[in-house]
């Protein structure tokens, strides 16, 4: 997906005084943030590999087939 490619995915959670997060960003998460861009994924094609659970910026994939494209999830405090 180009407009994946373009920008990064915005994902406000809530975070500690170090940056972590108490939970890990799911798959729905990054889905939820994108469609807010109007880019419309399925959570069931995003592969987040490590469990996304600080602040910063994070590559994940998009897996559809035997196509792959990288694109960039930023986790920023809520």
């Amino acid at each position: 997906n180009k407009a994946l490619e373009e920008q990064s995915v915005k994902i406000a959670t809530d975070l500690n005084e170090k940056g972590n997060s108490f939970k890990a960003v799911s798959e729905n998460d990054i889905a939820y943030a994108a469609q807010a861009l109007g880019i419309d994924i399925e959570a069931a094609i995003i592969v987040v590999g490590q469990p996304i659970k600080e602040a910063g910026e994070h590559t994940v994939e998009l897996v559809r087939g035997g196509d792959r494209v990288k694109f960039i999830v930023e986790v920023i405090k809520k």
